[in-house]
């Protein structure tokens, strides 16, 4: 059941085409995302999945068709985050240290902070230096940053990348719990989710 106390929001992107390299990246892209709405991105390295969220979270003007946000008492650019497949970690940092950056940039308090400490376990490497970490622990870390930034939209890419099954089953969760209370999520993927999609955009590689 979708939570309705939070503020309703629409965001419609029609018609989107990006360039990358020089080269078309995705052409024809459209998408319509309000509270409990979950999408898929898929198709393999290369087919733009990367620029469109881009595109989605206001970073990337596309060539061609727009994006329009509305509701939420926000601009498009803060009622999203973008958790890029490089993860947006500083790695000189511990992953307690990067929680507290994310801590003071999005104004969370100390229960959010548990929350996402909690719910992405990551409690047994806080103090750790996250160059060190893993591939899928460096994902977990960095998926604390939309849990703390109490936006409305989740645009995630590869968020299941370097994980075991139970990792990617928590993400799971963590990202149906969101949808559920709300929110609405964009996730880019090259392989298969076992996730509660309402829309599965099938994307391939331009020539």
């Amino acid at each position: 059941m979708i939570d309705r106390g939070r503020p309703p929001f629409r965001l419609e992107a029609a018609g989107l085409a990006a360039r990358r390299g020089g080269r078309l990246a995705f052409a024809g892209a459209s998408i319509v995302l309000g509270p409990g709405d979950i999408c898929l991105l898929r198709g393999p390295n290369g087919a733009g999945k990367s620029t469109l969220l881009r595109a989605l979270a206001g970073r990337l003007k596309p060539d061609r068709g727009g994006v329009v946000f509305e509701g939420a008492g926000r601009e498009l650019s803060e009622a999203t985050t973008l958790v890029s497949h490089a993860d947006a970690v500083k790695g000189t940092l511990t992953a307690e240290e990067n929680l507290f950056f994310w801590r003071e940039l999005y104004g969370a308090d100390d229960a959010r902070c548990a929350h996402a400490v909690a719910t992405l376990a990551i409690g047994g490497f806080l103090r750790q230096r996250v160059s060190t970490l893993s591939q899928g622990q460096r994902r977990r870390v960095a998926l604390c940053r939309p849990l703390l930034s109490g936006r409305p939209i989740w645009l995630l890419d590869e968020p299941s990348a370097g994980m075991d099954s139970a990792s990617v089953m928590r993400i799971i969760a963590l990202i149906e719990a969101h949808a559920a209370a709300g929110g609405a999520a964009v996730i880019a993927t090259h392989e298969p989710l076992p996730i509660s999609a309402r829309r599965i955009i099938m994307m391939s590689e331009s020539a």
